[in-house]
């Protein structure tokens, strides 16, 4: 099974309901991060497939640097909701089907229902439920039906319909992410030359061509095109490991209609030069050229003026001796004045912190 690292959520929602949900898909929880934490770990672990987020149950603080750390690795990553059918969805359009998805229906039905009152049920399934078991039906998360039936009188003929369509779709990706999108095909190209470039290396080859005037490195575009080679990055004691998978690397790169690039290696080792910014260099300062030295008229030195008269040479003031101790005592001078004026009766300095109390006074007038 696929290993998961888990970013949000309580401890009991997540091994009792969505560990079950994971593991249709083929995955299994790897490390879970609940959503009390302020931050996340300074490492990620390593060996996973897949960041989830659970979207409706965590902060930025901890769902950001999740984000960043699966687009910069290009591990997918998907933000799941508590919507069976919005997760199932985002789950396969991220490459993770159901793995028994006639197996599978009766339960997630069961699920999806679970919360509904009388009258929704005799309603019937939304448009979003229905999408919901197309997408758990063929393995694509976006059937070829634009036009999703609204009744489920519609819904058999529909579904035996998708039931034709092959799962291996490349129509589960987002349009601009295709293939054969003008600006995608120009990251795999980069990416077929250099497997191992980084996102910095990637915009440098990019933003000099016409199609990217005035536009700003796309993370989505990087990180969807190393995954659709089959490339991935590792991170681990100061080292950048590229690692490829060269089938599907020349498999994604023979659709994308693009050759003549070399041969790539199953791995690529060098060291990390993570988390670069994306951003133009500053160009050099031009380079100064000295300027001729000026024709310096020679001028005899004048005469030295006369010596001045001495004078009687007085024994200096002692220099008065300044200690640690001298110092602490016009510190604390310094302060006894500041509480006076900021009305602080009471202060304590200890090495973990300052504590003190303050008067505030309060004048007014007492009518009878």
């Amino acid at each position: 099974m696929k290993q998961a690292l888990v970013a949000g959520g309580q401890a009991s929602f997540v091994t009792e309901k969505l560990s079950k949900s994971l593991a249709r898909h083929g995955i299994r929880i790897h490390t879970h991060w609940s959503w009390d934490k302020k931050k996340p770990p300074h490492k990620f672990p390593d060996n996973i497939d897949l960041v989830y987020i659970c979207t409706d149950m965590i902060g930025h603080n901890l769902a950001n640097p999740c984000v960043d750390y699966a687009r910069e690795t290009g591990i997918p990553y998907v933000n799941g909701t508590r919507k069976w059918a919005e997760s199932i969805e985002r789950l396969t359009g991220a490459g993770f089907p159901l793995l028994d998805p006639i197996g599978a229906l009766p339960e997630i039905v069961r699920e999806a229902t679970a919360g509904r009152s009388p009258k929704e049920m005799a309603e019937g399934p939304t448009a979003e439920d229905l999408r919901g078991i197309l997408v758990a039906i063929t393995g694509s998360s976006t059937p070829s039906t634009a036009n999703l039936p609204l009744s489920p009188q519609d819904f058999n003929v529909t579904t035996q319909a998708a039931l034709q369509e092959s799962p291996l779709m490349s129509a589960s990706d987002n349009v601009h992410l295709a293939v054969t999108n003008p600006k995608q095909r120009e990251y795999l190209r980069v990416l077929a030359h250099r497997p191992d470039a980084d996102n910095v290396e990637i915009w440098e080859s990019l933003n000099i061509l016409p199609l990217f005037a005035g536009a700003k490195f796309d993370p989505e575009r990087a990180s969807h095109a190393r995954r659709s080679l089959g490339v991935s990055i590792v991170r681990k004691g100061g080292k950048r490991t590229t690692n490829v998978n060269i089938t599907m690397f020349n498999s994604t790169l023979k659709t994308a209609k693009i050759d003549g690039y070399p041969a790539p290696r199953t791995q690529y080792v060098e060291p990390d030069a993570a988390f670069r910014n994306i951003a133009p260099a500053p160009a050099p300062a031009p380079a100064s050229v000295p300027a001729p030295a000026p024709v310096v008229e020679v001028v005899p030195p004048p005469a030295p003026p006369p010596a001045p008269v001495a004078k009687p040479v007085e024994d200096p003031l002692p220099t008065p001796v300044i200690t640690p101790m001298s110092e602490l005592k016009d510190i604390v001078a310094l302060l006894r004045d500041k509480m006076k004026e900021m009305n602080i009766v009471d202060l304590h300095v200890t090495p973990n912190g300052v504590k003190y109390k303050q008067v505030t006074v309060v004048e007014g007038s007492l009518e009878d």
